[in-house]
C-alpha cells in the first residue's frame, strides 16, 4: 500500500491517502483519472510478478464515473 501511494498519483482527502483500500484479500484503486488508474494498475502488475500474487481477472471491474453521472463499466479480461 505504501508503494501505490509513493506513486503520488490516486485520490487524496486532504493530504490522506484514499488510492488504494484493502480488506483480506481484496483491494479497491480510486484514482482521479484513466492515466492514474494505469500507472497504479502497471505498479499493481510489477509487484505481483516479484511477489509471485495472482490476480483474478474474472472477479476483476473496472467502473468509471464522471462528475454527473455513472458513465459505465468495464470487465477485465
Amino acid at each position: 500500500m505504501r508503494g501505490l501511494a509513493n506513486l503520488s498519483v490516486g485520490c487524496y482527502i486532504g493530504d490522506c491517502y484514499v488510492g488504494a483500500l484493502a480488506y483480506a484479500d481484496d483491494i479497491v484503486l480510486i484514482a482521479p483519472s484513466a492515466n492514474a488508474m494505469r500507472k497504479m494498475l502497471r505498479f499493481c502488475e510489477q509487484y505481483a510478478l516479484e511477489c509471485n500474487i495472482m490476480f483474478n481477472a474474472n472477479t476483476s471491474k473496472c467502473m468509471f464515473f464522471s462528475s454527473k453521472r455513472y458513465i459505465g463499466q468495464l470487465h477485465v479480461h
